[in-house]
């Protein structure tokens, strides 16, 4: 209550004070931040969001829903870069989130100076977690967007082995297969 009357810090403090107390308080706390950081936010106290976010991360650091919101707020404050920066470390942490995945797909396609930014960004994870799909099938559409069609292949073959499941994949297989001519 001390941070919806204006006292974050003493409020957060009550909050450090019971997760140090009670640390199976620590999710339930740092879920509770987070529907502030969101109704906070959405009165326009981005400030206050980013703390709350911030404050709930400190509380419960595996804990990656703060994150993600945390990445919505810096993208929706045109912070891209911050965004991009916490988009990453969340598919670092977790690769199979395709939300993310494609949230930083989509930041990385509207920042980046070159095509192979975004290459780098998805074989960077890719080579953190090359058992997951996710960033196999982001690396295959970097790599075909940059032309290079015999990796993307190669990627998308990885992704499809991973998850079968994946929706699209054996489509983007079939027109990079040898012989599949698409420039008609």
């Amino acid at each position: 209550l001390d941070i919806l009357d204006g006292d974050t810090e003493e409020g957060m403090e009550r909050l450090r004070a019971a997760a140090l107390a009670d640390p199976a308080l620590s999710g339930e706390i740092s879920n509770r931040c987070v529907e502030l950081a969101k109704s906070v936010g959405e009165q326009g106290l981005h400030t206050l969001s980013v703390s709350l976010c911030e404050f709930a991360l400190s509380i419960s650091p595996t804990d990656l829903w703060p994150k993600v919101y945390l990445g919505e707020i810096k993208e929706q404050l045109g912070k891209l870069e911050e965004a991009i920066a916490v988009y990453t470390d969340i598919l670092m942490a977790a690769p199979e989130s395709p939300l993310t995945a494609q949230r930083l797909d989509e930041l990385l396609q509207r920042t980046s100076t070159s095509p192979r930014d975004r290459t780098a960004a998805w074989l960077a994870i890719s080579k953190q977690h090359p058992g997951s799909a996710i960033p196999a099938l982001y690396l295959g559409m970097a790599l075909e967007a940059l032309g290079d069609r015999e990796g993307a292949l190669a990627a998308y073959e990885t992704a499809i082995r991973i998850n079968p499941e994946l929706p699209g994949i054996p489509d983007k297989i079939r027109a990079l297969e040898p012989g599949m001519n698409t420039e008609e």
